[in-house]
């Protein structure tokens, strides 16, 4: 059922940031809101420039570039260099499955979250950026996806299934950083948050 991943992944992170997080958490109130908020829009779709999406797509961007607000020129080139790939990526990877069926033996949001889970630790260094950088090229790459299906007439919307996708994309990158630093820790190594690279 498309949609069930996203609600289930999306309640699991406001519960936690609502109930199990700690008071002084500074993500707490950022992550309550965010899920909330994407749980909330999710039914809602518009169309822009003959592409359909949830509301729930502008939102997930929305958090993405406030995450680069305040980063200096350079510093934001050479990201936006990283996202591209990303993003070329996931078109690349959308467009090659409409040749090679053959990969939709495993259902696609396996084969997706395990190549842009490996794409973002490879492109990225710091976890804040692996999350944020990955999702955001993720989210181009399957709106390049439509709009180049688009011109031959062909509508590819992005609803529920997209979400799904993405949520468990997030999930795997977020559990992959607890894991870093759960075995960080056991080996005496202060791992400071947003700056980790796991197991280095």
């Amino acid at each position: 059922m498309p949609g069930f991943l996203f609600y289930w992944i999306a309640w699991s992170v406001w519960i936690i940031a609502t109930f199990l997080l700690d008071k002084d958490h500074p993500s707490r109130g950022r992550l309550a809101a965010a899920s909330l908020l994407l749980i909330i829009l999710s039914p809602c779709r518009a169309e822009f420039f003959h592409l359909e999406f949830t509301l729930s797509l502008p939102l997930i961007l929305f958090f993405c570039y406030g995450h680069y607000g305040k980063r200096g020129v350079w510093e934001l080139a050479n990201q936006a260099v990283r996202i591209l790939i990303v993003t070329v990526a996931h078109a690349g990877y959308l467009l090659m499955v409409l040749s090679e069926p053959v990969l939709l033996i495993v259902h696609p949001a396996i084969w997706k979250t395990a190549l842009f889970f490996l794409l973002g630790q490879l492109a990225f260094s710091r976890f804040s950026d692996r999350l944020y950088g990955t999702l955001t090229g993720f989210v181009h790459g399957q709106i390049l996806y439509a709009l180049l299906l688009e011109k031959y007439g062909i509508r590819v919307p992005l609803d529920a299934f997209f979400l799904d996708e993405t949520a468990v994309l997030f999930a795997v990158l977020q559990g992959w950083n607890g894991l870093a630093r759960l075995f960080a820790q056991f080996g005496g190594k202060s791992v400071p948050a947003g700056k980790e690279r796991p197991f280095s």
